[in-house]
């Protein structure tokens, strides 16, 4: 068991599941459904505190919407989230959407943010659209096939979701890059402990979960109520933390 301990930052987590005990879960696994998921808003402050100057300073404010959206005979999840920095001045703003009970994905979108820009289509393994990694150079034509459908990377929300049915480690269809290429990642999620959280006043009991795709973050998860996730800690490697803390959050009523 490891003790983590920053100023007045501090929490235990229990030793990583051997991979061995993981089960791999696919999209469109039964148990895993995300049809119970609640519209809501929040909004987050992401403060860095450096232990060995005792300081802390605000880095980030973020909002995410998370939305069910209906188009024809189909109902899919779209999560908003809107990058701003510590003055609330907008630096970018990403869009990702997945079919509404499967969280696989259908499309993702990033636009001004620093790692470029980026517009992709999700048609079970194939994928389409385009990526501009460097502002200065044209976007490349995307166009290609992984080998398997993944899930919709709604970060601590798709642990959440995927949580609520699995209480050990498991291994899931993710999206990432390969330099410019897309690249099927085989991403493990592991319960690394328990905690009780007070948020907004009221007392909250979550998972401590840890992810190989972000190996430095730890999420607080509740998958029972929205928001869903209510914490995310990063452990960067000059020593500092950056904590993302919930500042408050609403229901949306669904149209």
């Amino acid at each position: 068991m490891k003790m983590i301990k920053m100023s007045n930052i501090s929490f235990m987590l229990w030793p990583l599941l051997a991979f061995g005990q993981m089960d791999t879960i696919s999209v469109g696994n039964s148990k895993v459904d995300a049809s119970y998921i609640k519209p809501f808003e929040v909004n987050w402050k992401a403060t860095k505190h450096i232990d060995s100057k005792d300081s802390t300073a605000l880095v980030y404010r973020i909002k995410e919407k998370i939305e069910v959206i209906n188009q024809g005979n189909k109902a899919y999840l779209k999560f908003t989230q809107y990058w701003n920095d510590e003055n609330n001045k907008n630096i970018f703003t990403t869009v990702r959407t997945s079919h509404r009970k499967t969280m696989e994905y259908v499309a993702f979108h990033t636009g001004a943010s620093p790692g470029g820009l980026a517009h992709l289509d999700f048609d079970g393994r194939y994928i389409s659209g385009f990526t501009s990694f460097d502002a200065h150079k044209k976007a490349k034509q995307i166009e290609c096939y992984i080998e398997a459908p993944v899930f919709a990377s709604f970060a601590g929300l798709l642990y959440a979701i995927l949580l609520k049915n699995f209480n050990s480690g498991i291994v899931i269809p993710g999206f990432g890059f390969d330099g410019e290429t897309p690249q099927l990642i085989h991403e493990k999620l592991t319960i690394v402990g328990a905690d009780e959280l007070s948020i907004l006043g009221s007392k909250r009991k979550t998972q401590m979960v840890k992810s190989t795709r972000s190996v430095n973050n730890t999420y607080w998860i509740d998958s029972n109520e929205p928001p869903y996730f209510l914490k995310v800690l990063v452990e960067n490697n000059d020593g500092s933390v950056v904590l993302y803390e919930i500042e408050d959050y609403k229901s949306i009523v669904e149209n």
